[in-house]
C-alpha cells in the first residue's frame, strides 16, 4: 500500500545498503549499513540523517534492533557484531573473533524478550 506520502531521504551511503532496521518504539529510529562499513542512524518522523557510526572494518551485513527498541546490533565481514543504544546510537559493547567468531557474520535476530541474539555466520 502506497500513500504517497514521503517518510524521510536516505542518503549517506557511498555503496549499496545492504541491510535496514526500524526502532518499534518512540522516539522512531532507522539505521541503515551497507558495503561501506557504515551505519547510518536517522531520527524522525520525518526521518533525517543524525550521523555515521564507523566502527567496522567491512561490509556491514545485517542491522536489527530488538523489539524492545533499547538495543540495535551491526554484524559485519570483519567478523564483529556491535551492540548499540538505540535511541542515541551510541556504541555499549561488541563481540568479536575473540569470542569465537571465525568468519563473517551475516545475520542476527533478537529473542521476543530482548534480551539474547542469535547469530549467523
Amino acid at each position: 500500500w502506497d500513500s504517497g506520502s514521503t517518510v524521510g531521504d536516505f542518503d549517506g551511503h557511498s555503496r549499496r545498503v545492504l541491510s535496514c532496521a526500524f526502532k518499534p518504539t518512540r522516539p522512531f529510529r532507522i539505521v541503515t549499513c551497507g558495503e561501506d562499513f557504515l551505519a547510518n542512524f536517522y531520527e524522525g518522523p520525518p526521518f533525517k540523517f543524525s550521523m555515521s557510526i564507523r566502527d567496522h572494518t567491512n561490509f556491514i551485513n545485517c542491522v536489527r534492533y530488538s523489539p524492545d527498541g533499547s538495543k540495535f546490533i551491526t554484524v559485519s565481514s570483519d567478523r564483529k557484531g556491535i551492540i548499540y543504544d538505540g535511541k542515541t546510537g551510541n556504541k555499549l559493547g561488541e563481540f568479536s573473533e575473540e569470542d569465537g567468531h571465525k568468519g563473517s557474520i551475516y545475520a542476527v535476530s533478537w529473542s521476543p524478550d530482548s534480551k539474547q541474539y542469535k547469530i549467523a555466520m
